[in-house]
């Protein structure tokens, strides 16, 4: 796993714990009210729960059909791309909107049953505070995934001499050469979340094919697209199996030595 995704995990654990910090906050202040009027803003609670509920169950149900799609459990047409990642996060978006618009109901609440009373004005911050975290993590995440995968790409180097179709062959709809390979940051772009010795792994593995042109190493746009629709194995995985090939190639090759013929024993004739 990369920095960055455990700096995302990082965040998404402060950021509950923010929430859950205000929602104790908020219940130790309303402990002055009268019990009518706790009863009046759990009522409240009650009838407007249905709102940030299913906000927040569509969030998880997003969030499951990204990660099983990127273990490969859901199988969807090619054309659709690699949407399991950008789901989980569109899911992940959902969950922060609605525990912002759970503590914001909650505080509209205290402002209309208990105006001017320690258990509002604590509502209220606590509705400030977690709605600031909510939307840093949102714009973490977006920063994650978003903009470096749909970022505009520098233009492809014009090659001509790797896989490029014959005058004869080519037609409209064949891919063209700019298409076919991508420079480092290109690349980078199609694998979110992974670094430059990620890729370099890949490309030893054999799972990326990689060329030199002009002084620069070019990707093969096609097998990094199908490497991302498939689980991608972990930097440890991709070393381990390395290490494995190096030490099997480093084994010596053992020839058998031909064996002598023996000529067969001629038995003597007495005279």
């Amino acid at each position: 796993m990369s920095n960055l995704g455990i700096y995302l995990i990082a965040a998404i654990i402060g950021a509950y714990l923010v929430s859950m910090l205000m929602d104790g906050v908020i219940q130790t202040a309303s402990a002055e009210l009268g019990r009518d009027i706790r009863e009046r803003i759990w009522q409240r609670q009650a009838r407007g729960a249905r709102y940030w509920r299913s906000l927040d169950t569509l969030g998880f149900l997003l969030v499951a059909a990204g990660i099983l799609k990127v273990l490969g459990v859901l199988h969807t047409a090619r054309s659709m791309g690699a949407w399991g990642i950008p789901c989980m996060v569109l899911g992940l978006l959902a969950v922060c909107s609605a525990s912002t618009l759970r503590i914001c109901m909650l505080s509209r609440y205290y402002r209309a049953e208990a105006p001017d009373t320690k258990a509002y004005r604590q509502s209220r911050k606590a509705a400030l505070m977690v709605s600031l975290t909510e939307v840093a993590l949102g714009l973490f995440v977006c920063g994650f995934v978003f903009i470096p995968l749909f970022a505009r790409a520098e233009p492809a180097p014009n090659i001509t001499s790797f896989d490029a179709p014959s005058a004869g062959a080519q037609t409209a709809g064949d891919k063209t050469p700019e298409k076919i390979w991508v420079d480092e940051r290109e690349a980078l772009q199609l694998l979110p979340g992974k670094n430059a010795e990620y890729l370099n792994l890949l490309v030893q593995h054999d799972d990326v094919r990689s060329v030199l042109q002009d002084g620069r190493t070019l990707y093969h746009r096609d097998d990094i697209v199908k490497t991302v629709e498939t689980p991608l194995p972990t930097v440890e995985d991709l070393k381990h199996s390395l290490a494995l090939r190096k030490t099997d190639a480093e084994k010596p090759v053992q020839v058998e030595e031909p064996r002598k013929a023996v000529a067969p024993k001629q038995e003597l004739k007495e005279d």
